[in-house]
Parts: C-alpha cells; structure tokens; sequence
C-alpha cells in the first residue's frame, strides 16, 4: 500500500507535472495581456490636462467708471486706431473726474500698470485706484504669457460749456438802409437775405453768417414792396401785397408777377406752407365783404375755403407751420395782429389743416400767458419748442420773449439762468427772427417804440453745437 500508494502518488505527480507548466504559460501570457491592456488604460486615463498654454491676449474687453452719480454713466469705446479708450458721449458739464474709481477688464493679464500726465512712473494697478481723468491716462497690460502687452490712452470726456446756456451775441454791422420803412430777413437757400424798403424803394442785402453783408440785384418787386409776409413754398419765395398779384422768386433777387387771385377777390395776406398747400387769406371784395382762407398746391390756382372767425388776425399777426412732436403731424400757429376791424388781438390760433381753427387763449389761463404780446412779434420754431419774440415795454419788465414747451398751448418767460438776453439787447418788435442750417438763431432789425433798428443778434443752444446729440 505504501508502494501502490507510493506509485500512486508518483503517478499523480508525473500527471501535475506535465499539465502544471502548461497551464502557467497559458496564464502567464494572458497575465501579460492583461498588464498591457491595464499599462495602455492607465497611459491613457492619466493622461496630464493640467498643462495650460498662456494666452498672449492682453486686450482691454470693458471700462467703468465709479466716483459719482453722472460718472457711472460713462460708456466707453474703442476708436478706430484701438489704441484710444473714450465716451463717445460727454458726461454733463461740471461732473467732477478728478477721483474716478475705474474697474478694468482683459482678455488676460498678470498684471497692468498706468501712467499719468505723461510721466514715465509707473504705478501698479490694484483695484482700488483712485484716478485723475483730467488729463489723459494711459494704462498698459501684460498678457498671461508675462510678455505680450498691449497699451491704450484713455480719455474720459465731459462737456466743456453748459448744454443748456443759449448764448447770444450782437453782430458787429449792422445791416441795410439807416431808416427803412419796411424791413424783412429770411434764410433761404443757405444765405440770410434782407430787404429793407425806404423811401419808396427797396434793397435787398445778402449775408452767410449775419455779420458781412453785400447788396444785391433786385428786379421785379413793385414800389414800396412791404416783405413781411413772404412765405417759402416747395423751394421758391411767394409775396403779395395787398391784390391779386403774386410775385414769386427762386433766388430772392429776380421775381416775376402774375394775377392768380381767385374770382372776385383779393389777397389779404400771406400765411404759410402746410402739409404741400400755400395758405393765404382772401377778402371778398365785391360780395359779402368777408374773408376767407384759400389755399394753392402750386402758388397759381387757388381754392377758397372756410370763413375767418370774426376774432382772427388779418394783418401784424406772427405766423409758422412747423412739424409736430406728436405723431410727425404738420401743424401751424397765428398769434396776435389786428382784426378785420383794427382791433388788436391777443389771440394765439392753431391748425392741422389750414381750415380747421382752435384758439388756445379762449380760456382765460392761457390767454395770460402771451399777455405781453406786441404787434408784429416773430415765431420760430427751435429745439422742439415755439419760441415768440416781441413784447409790450409800456413800462413794465417783461421778458425778450416767450417759449412754449407744448407747441403753442401755453407761453412762458424763458428759465433766465441758461437763457437770458444781454441787457444791452432792446426789447423790440416788427423784428425778423429766423435759423439757419447750423441751428443759430438771428435777429434782424424791428422798432423798439419809435426808434428804427437794423442791428443783428445772434445766439445758439450750446447743445446744439455738440456733433451727437
């Protein structure tokens, strides 16, 4: 037993033997599979992620400012030369940047620094800084890569004169005959033109900027030709005088006449342009005796339309059309002048279509407001606002003239902190008030009480001088 049972584990042996080595080699090769596949799994789930490439973009992507209320308000932009850094839009005048807290953003940066006034020092951007913007400041970043950098100028701009101060000046010349009896200026195809009528003949003198004036030719207007109410129409000069002619020119120098008065009437006046018609009133001369308004697409033929109330003005009135706020809609205004019967108004009548007639001083709050009102004040329209010029002295203080702020509804004295006229300006009226292309306002001759002026004024909305508005 001890033999059988040696040989038989002997037997046993010799079979481990033989199968033993070659299940190792079987194991021991997937083993190394198995270590590869891990060794490739582990190469590749451990890969490094962490390397970062330095961004060598120091661009500046935003600036604010804080410090004050209007400072905040500043939006900066870059110019076209992406070196330079200002608000295109002044802050308001008087707005203190002297200790403005400015926040800078970057693509990226390990750091910037800024120089002030020009000096060449260097002082450390940290956040907090506290910055003189009254001169230009330069600021300069460096990139992530702590080399590439990129520097810019800023500006911080704030208007320079107040927005809302109208300043008004006297021209240095005064302009036309030393004592016309008539006197008319109108701005017109880009020149300010003047016509004074003295002793029965009238002058026209031609100026660009109120200051230089030079006569010209003047043909085709009859003797004593009164120019108050000439109106433009679809780019010509219209003007009547009492009758059936009209005259018409397109340069304001060269005019020509025709008899375009509807049957049986007469030209009373001239009133204005509205929504593609030229407005007049008309006196039915051998009928009822009433006037009426008429209107004409073409300055030649003309339709009669609605009676005049018995309160509306037919001479020395102050007349404009001008374009609503409201809607875009056109819109005209009369104030003041004499009645049919000589009577002198203190009207102030509105229209949307030349027919159609609403006087705002029926209700006795409003007809206050233009209380002071003279015969043959001027109307102009400016800055989104009516603007009414001629006043009543019969020593009184009044003002030089009245703004509406609600297109003709109510009148009141101008805010004389940033609107006042000099003292040595004398209150006037029959004076001729217009506006040129650049937003200025002149002022050109009229009466103060008995006394003859031919002196020129101008003046102009400070903000209307900015390139943005």
């Amino acid at each position: 037993m001890y033999k059988e049972g040696r040989k038989t584990k002997n037997k046993f042996n010799f079979v481990l033997s033989k199968i033993i080595p070659i299940n190792m080699k079987f194991y021991f090769l997937k083993f190394i599979c198995l270590f590869c596949v891990a060794v490739v799994l582990s190469a590749c789930l451990n890969t490094n992620d962490t390397t970062v490439t330095s961004s060598t973009n120091p661009r500046m992507t935003s600036l604010t400012l804080a410090g004050n209320d209007s400072i905040t308000k500043a939006v900066f932009s870059i110019n076209a030369d992406s070196v330079t850094i200002e608000n295109v839009d002044s802050l308001p005048f008087g707005t203190p940047i002297n200790k403005a807290i400015p926040t800078f953003s970057f693509v990226s940066s390990v750091g910037a620094v800024y120089y002030l006034n020009g000096s060449s020092t260097a002082k450390s951007v940290t956040g907090k800084d506290t910055i003189d913007f009254n001169s230009p400041v330069k600021i300069k970043n460096t990139a992530a890569d702590n080399f590439t950098a990129k520097e810019y100028t800023i500006k911080v701009n704030v208007h320079k004169v107040e927005p809302k101060l109208y300043v008004w000046s006297m021209l240095p010349n005064s302009v036309g005959a030393a004592n016309p009896t008539s006197q008319k200026a109108i701005y017109f195809n880009n020149k300010l033109l003047y016509y004074a009528t003295e002793a029965g003949a009238t002058a026209l003198y031609t100026s660009i900027n109120g200051v230089s004036w030079a006569q010209a030719n003047l043909s085709g207007l009859p003797a004593n030709a009164s120019m108050i109410n000439t109106v433009q129409f679809k780019g010509n000069l219209y003007y009547t005088q009492n009758g059936m002619t009209i005259y018409s020119s397109a340069d304001g120098m060269s005019w020509s006449s025709a008899d375009y008065s509807p049957a049986d009437y007469t030209f009373q006046s001239l009133l204005f342009s509205l929504d593609g018609n030229l407005w007049a009133i008309v006196h039915h001369s051998t009928g009822d005796l009433k006037y009426r308004f008429a209107s004409s697409v073409d300055g030649s033929t003309w339709l009669v339309k609605g009676d005049l109330d018995a309160n509306f003005p037919v001479s020395d009135f102050a007349a404009l059309s001008f374009t609503s706020r409201v809607g875009g809609k056109p819109r005209a205004i009369i104030i003041g002048g004499k009645d049919a019967n000589g009577t002198i108004l203190n009207t102030n009548w509105n229209t949307e279509n030349g027919t159609y007639w609403v006087n705002f001083n029926e209700s006795a709050g409003h007809s206050q407001s233009l209380d002071t009102l003279a015969l043959g004040a001027s109307l102009i329209a400016y800055d989104s606002k009516l603007f009414v010029f001629g006043t009543k002295k019969d020593n009184i203080k009044v003002a030089q003239y009245k703004v509406s702020l609600d297109e003709g509804l109510t009148w009141q004295a101008p805010d004389t902190l940033y609107n006042r006229m000099p003292k040595s300006f004398p209150l006037r009226n029959y004076s001729s008030v217009v506006v040129d292309n650049s937003n200025r306002i002149y002022i050109v001759g009229g009466k103060a009480n008995a006394a003859i002026l031919t002196d020129v004024w101008t003046g102009k909305l400070n903000r209307l001088s900015f390139i943005r508005q």
